[in-house]
């Protein structure tokens, strides 16, 4: 890649203004390693050595235990905001919380009451870890419940009942590790990556078209409709190839890596 580069509209996409990257971490800078999810050392210097000026923010579903589980995470050198459970929880680099959105604790109970009929991985998220869902003690500090190996007609019963609930966001996407199932991610409905993004510009004071976002899945869609410059990596999902301004090389390539050293010049 080039530091001016023929983007997919057509156009000549001029890397050296953006001073923020968002980036979501499952296959887009991360890959599974003998069923362990790795991001290669090659991204990681990447990400470390971008110039001055150039933040960095991994913008991800994940909860902070599962981020910090991830082979190669402890190497980068955050300098940004991280937005983690799908926005639910935004942390500066040195792991504080900036802001979190908590869901209602009666809404929790309903729904961990309806979600406990289901035999599927399912967990809530509190204080950044997760729990099952039968060692829950105080429903109000829950920021997240994430399903996991849904089929077709769990998720079309799951989504009927969310509807009755106006103060939650959902988003479901196809599970790259399960072929054939789903997961959903149930948050507060100011929780989202899309609001995430606007948080972290608002604190860094940045402009929207100065940033790029990076993404692969379906759940990457409100984090990369924030942001100046949308980019896929090349085994992203049809729908978000379809929305990106830009595509590079995949995951497996180090696509990410490639494109980080042309920012900022």
């Amino acid at each position: 890649m080039t530091e001016k580069h023929l983007g997919n509209d057509g156009t000549i996409k001029d890397f050296s203004k953006y001073r923020h990257v968002f980036c979501d971490i499952d296959h887009t800078i991360a890959t599974f390693i003998e069923k362990r999810l790795e991001i290669p050392t090659l991204v990681v210097e990447s990400i470390n050595n971008l110039r001055p000026g150039v933040g960095f923010s991994i913008t991800t579903a994940r909860c902070l235990e599962e981020v910090l589980e991830i082979g190669g995470i402890a190497n980068i050198r955050f300098r940004s905001p991280l937005i983690l459970e799908n926005g639910a929880s935004i942390l500066t680099p040195e792991l504080n919380i900036v802001s979190q959105y908590q869901l209602d604790g009666d809404v929790v109970t309903q729904l961990m009451e309806y979600l406990g009929t289901f035999d599927i991985w399912k967990k809530v998220v509190i204080g950044g870890k997760l729990h099952n869902f039968d060692s829950i003690t105080n429903e109000s500090r829950t920021t997240k419940i994430g399903l996991q190996d849904l089929t077709e007609s769990m998720m079309e019963n799951i989504l009927e009942k969310l509807s009755c609930f106006s103060d939650i966001s959902y988003f479901r996407s196809k599970a790259a590790h399960k072929p054939g199932t789903f997961t959903l991610d149930i948050t507060n409905s100011h929780a989202t990556k899309y609001n995430g993004v606007f948080e972290v510009l608002r604190i860094l004071e940045i402009k929207r078209d100065l940033v790029i976002g990076i993404g692969d899945s379906d759940n990457d869609f409100p984090m990369l409709d924030a942001c100046g410059l949308k980019v896929a990596v090349a085994n992203a999902k049809p729908s978000i190839l379809e929305m990106a301004e830009l595509i590079i090389p995949d995951c497996e390539s180090g696509g990410v890596a490639q494109l980080l050293p042309l920012l900022g010049k």
